[in-house]
């Protein structure tokens, strides 16, 4: 039925280019007439008065009726042409913005949304202390065929922030291949690795005790890239924690703001 509207609507716009140039040529023809009149009326290049000229004008517009109005009909009709386009164009706008609205509720309501839960290291267990595992569960209605995940985590003095960038994230990560409605993936922010091995190093002894203590905190960050049937979408995540009451206010402004979703390929530009 959009359809059939649409060619109704859209008929006018086909005719009114043409309409307007049949006019263009009237009005030209009866442009030019007129300054014949004026220029047959002048006599000895003086100034013809308004009484001569507009005799001249009468007595032609008596002798042209049919053309003068010919012309007035195509100005009538241009009009109208141009007010049903007008009306078109404008019917047209508005079902483009209800289908696109339509598109984004719809996408919304069935694509793929993440939520990200955080683990963090219990000092009581050793085979915890090489990273904080960050989970991310499809709590939307599409499956996502692509997951990929890096993230670094760090202990970091109260008035240092954390790295934020691209490069600080390298060799860090996850990756998924197929993660349904409901399902979890799990990968893990580690805080560093050996050089030559890329082993995940646990946190050292003295970053243990300064945690305990107060004197510094723990930050994890990093960005996640996934694809569903309605295309790619990231995530851009960090959280931090302390481990003592007595930790003083901490550097964690640009964490907070750090995190933000979006469309299409994750910008590498922070």
């Amino acid at each position: 039925m959009g359809l059939h509207l649409g060619l109704g609507k859209i008929w006018p716009i086909m005719t009114v280019e043409k309409e307007l140039k049949k006019l263009k040529e009237r009005v030209d023809w009866m442009g030019g007439q007129l300054r014949a009149i004026q220029t047959a009326t002048s006599k000895d290049n003086s100034t013809p008065t308004d009484h001569e000229f507009m005799h001249k004008v009468v007595h032609w517009v008596r002798g042209n009726w049919g053309k003068v109005l010919s012309g007035l009909l195509a100005l009538i009709v241009a009009g109208i042409n141009f007010s049903q386009w007008h009306d078109a164009h404008v019917a047209l706008e508005e079902q483009q913005q209800q289908w696109h609205d339509a598109h984004q509720t719809f996408e919304a309501e069935q694509r793929a949304w993440l939520k990200i839960h955080f683990e963090w290291p219990d000092f009581t267990n050793p085979e915890s202390l090489t990273a904080v595992n960050v989970t991310f569960t499809n709590i939307g209605k599409a499956t996502i065929s692509r997951f990929d995940g890096k993230g670094l985590a760090q202990v970091l003095p109260l008035d240092v922030g954390p790295a934020l960038t691209i490069k600080s994230l390298q060799g860090h990560g996850g990756y998924s291949n197929i993660i349904s409605p409901g399902e979890p993936t799990t990968f893990y922010a580690t805080f560093r690795q050996a050089p030559t091995t890329g082993e995940d190093l646990p946190i050292s002894p003295q970053d243990m005790d300064d945690l305990r203590q107060g004197r510094k905190y723990m930050a994890a960050y990093g960005i996640v890239q996934y694809t569903d049937q309605f295309g790619p979408h990231w995530y851009r995540f960090c959280s931090y924690k302390a481990y003592s009451d007595s930790t003083k206010r901490m550097k964690v402004g640009a964490c907070v703001n750090f995190n933000d979703i979006g469309e299409g390929s994750a910008s590498l530009n922070w």
